[in-house]
């Protein structure tokens, strides 16, 4: 196999590191880099390029069998060139029959393509129990991928599970909420996945996991109202940050979200993007349920000057800790499209 001259010196650096003169042990690549003197930024470089071979020798590396933290992810899709090395099904292979994954806690896999056999490797993996946070964002995962989670090792119970960024749509989240090893999740990410609305009513009904989770991502999707009441009447007890950034929400949605007593436990609330208007800004404002709220985002919405103005000075506007309203058009509302435009 041929590799670039950055990952060759690569692949020798991190056998190299891996040599110590004691019996200790690195917990994260991070302190290899303390110990070596050298760049923490530099070393976490040189680790996403590094693909299958990288993951073969940091396998064989004694004194990295005690990681607690570790960052496989691959670069960007934009800044990729098409020979660049990443994870693939055999890596995912090597990484799942290595003992050292048995401390790692927190594993990060983003923008790689090892697909659903690499993942299937990865979560029926006996020494994958420990996990407890998994990034596999931009992994050219599918719906069908996802029900890999139904059939993880037992034992494996995941607190954050970042899926952002693949295109997963009903079928996925299907799996997602009938997950085993996802029960006791805290954190979600489904941002730009797909999801239609019948998905998203699927999700909050059928997750068992709503009692614990306390974020939930799901911006770039298409919950509409509906989809978020379906979540608000589930009173999510946990919940603190909902990050619904574009979701075909309108004034409707921001109106059932300010008079569900559900949204009392929110402190963060992203309804970018939504084309809300003057009265939703009015319903955010009056809102009973909202005493807890620290940060509002309300980017990229029609909502103009005047109604900005009186949400900002309003009860809940004067506790906020931020009010992100990204520069409001001046005058009426406009011709933003709006809930009748579109069929829930």
């Amino acid at each position: 196999m041929k590799f670039s001259k950055a990952t060759d010196y690569g692949l020798l650096l991190l056998i190299d590191l891996a040599k110590l003169e004691d019996d200790s042990a690195f917990t994260s690549v991070r302190q290899v880099a303390r110990n070596k003197g050298i760049s923490e930024r530099f070393l976490a470089h040189i680790v996403k390029d590094l693909g299958n071979a990288g993951i073969v020798a940091m396998t064989r590396a004694a004194s990295l069998a005690a990681l607690e933290e570790l960052d496989l992810s691959g670069r960007g899709v934009a800044e990729r060139y098409h020979d660049d090395p990443v994870v693939r099904s055999p890596g995912m292979e090597s990484l799942a029959g290595w003992k050292g994954l048995a401390t790692v806690r927190s594993l990060r896999l983003s923008d790689n393509e090892f697909g659903r056999a690499g993942l299937r490797a990865l979560l029926r993996s006996k020494h994958a129990r420990a996990l407890k946070e998994l990034s596999l964002r931009s992994g050219r995962l599918d719906g069908q991928a996802m029900g890999e989670l139904n059939d993880a090792v037992a034992g494996l119970r995941l607190e954050s599970l970042d899926l952002g960024e693949n295109v997963l749509k009903e079928l996925g989240v299907a799996y997602v909420a009938s997950a085993p090893c996802l029960r006791e999740l805290k954190a979600l990410r489904l941002d730009r996945c797909e999801v239609p609305l019948v998905g998203a009513r699927l999700l909050v009904r059928k997750a068992s996991f709503i009692g614990s989770l306390r974020l939930l991502d799901v911006g770039h999707n298409h919950f509409g109202p509906v989809g978020l009441e379906a979540l608000l009447q589930r009173e999510p007890p946990s919940l603190h940050t909902l990050r619904m950034r574009d979701n075909d929400l309108f004034d409707k949605g921001a109106a059932l979200l300010a008079g569900s007593p559900a949204s009392a436990t929110l402190l963060e609330v992203d309804l970018s993007q939504n084309g809300l208007a003057s009265a939703a800004a009015l319903a955010l404002g009056e809102s009973e349920h909202l005493g807890g709220l620290l940060v509002l985002r309300l980017g990229d919405n029609p909502i103009n000057e005047q109604a900005a103005a009186a949400l900002a000075a309003s009860p809940l506007g004067q506790r906020l800790a931020v009010l992100d309203l990204e520069d409001p058009p001046p005058g009426p509302d406009g011709d933003a499209p709006g809930e009748d435009d579109f069929v829930f």
